[in-house]
């Protein structure tokens, strides 16, 4: 399960070029799951084809505010650790803000397409979590916050046309 969110490309092509980053605000009832995001063209016909994606394991969450790359007050390459010094397990319910950083992507996508941004807790075989992390994962299903107070966005690196 998943959830999906679609922007139609109107007038001129959307020019991507660039490291993205996907902030999100989530809770889990487990001490650590996994969040993956895709970005996608999906063509008029409903065919498509993956752009980019990428990864957070939520125990990694700490953002190193220092090393991460921020344009017009915004992260676009957000840089985590991943260590053990660094790792912090969920608050059982407790929303907490986390930014997944997404791989660059260069592509230009055309109008009458969508631009899709594909948010999973898995993607299996491709990625699957160690032992330690997989053990503490089960059990709790991750809820994506939706409101003022919980905003979620996504740093796209557009280029003009």
């Amino acid at each position: 399960m998943g959830l999906t969110y679609d922007l139609p490309v109107r007038g001129q092509p959307l020019r991507l070029t660039g490291p993205l980053n996907a902030h999100f605000t989530v809770s889990t009832r487990s001490r650590d799951s996994q969040l993956t995001v895709r970005l996608e063209d999906v063509a008029p016909d409903g065919s498509a084809i993956q752009l980019t994606a990428g990864w957070l394991s939520l125990s990694m969450r700490h953002l190193d505010r220092g090393k991460s790359i921020v344009r017009n007050g915004m992260i676009v390459q957000p840089w985590h650790p991943y260590t053990k010094a660094s790792q912090q397990a969920m608050p059982k319910d407790e929303p907490v803000s986390v930014d997944v950083e997404i791989f660059p992507a260069s592509w230009s996508i055309q109008p009458g397409h969508r631009l899709r941004l594909a948010v999973q807790t898995g993607d299996f075989p491709h990625l699957f979590p160690p032992f330690p992390q997989l053990k503490d994962s089960l059990g709790g299903d991750v809820q994506l916050w939706h409101d003022p107070e919980h905003p979620s966005w996504i740093t796209l690196p557009t280029q003009p046309s």
